[in-house]
């Protein structure tokens, strides 16, 4: 299989997007839970008719989770808009049968596919997680079609299937 390259600018807004689907997407259950928290709110304000100490518990129940989204959009607003962070940062990316190749500011870092714990696809990005908690954010814009079918595939064959977690209305 040939190597595959990802080489692109990694810019403040795909930082914004990739945080903001790390915060909501990634772990599986965050969005659900959520949910399942506002409509145990909304049930038990129904159900509940008098002002009681178990209403309060419904109402913070239909609290947290607004209180979660915004927290955290703050957080990610904050962190892009960080005057620390350069703005456009040249990146690449080898994906090969062996390793993985990151060079990013004039540093290769080389992780062989041991060293990854998961991937995740979302319509602009793939991502790679690796065990030592950094993640590898390749865009897709830059690459073809094609490009982005052999990783899905590379991905398929180097990791085992529960961490592989790939769009379904891309494959």
């Amino acid at each position: 299989m040939k190597d595959l390259c990802y080489e692109s600018d990694f810019t403040p807004q795909d930082l914004k997007k990739a945080m903001t689907y790390n915060a909501y997407f990634r772990m599986r259950f965050t969005v659900p839970l959520l949910i399942l928290i506002v409509l145990i709110g909304i049930v038990g304000l129904i159900w509940i008719h008098a002002l009681n100490t178990l209403s309060v518990l419904f109402l913070l129940c239909l609290a947290y989770p607004i209180y979660f989204v915004v927290s955290t959009a703050k957080k990610i607003n904050s962190a892009a808009k960080d005057p620390k962070l350069p703005k456009n940062v040249r990146q690449r990316i080898l994906l090969s049968d062996e390793q993985v190749v990151c060079a990013r500011n004039g540093k290769f870092d080389h992780y062989e596919w041991e060293d990854v714990d998961s991937a995740r696809e979302s319509k602009e990005f793939f991502y790679l997680y690796l065990e030592s908690g950094r993640v590898l954010v390749l865009p897709k814009r830059d690459v073809s079609s094609d490009t982005a079918l052999e990783t899905r595939n590379l991905l398929t064959d180097k990791l085992l299937p529960a961490k592989v977690h790939l769009r379904k209305d891309m494959i």
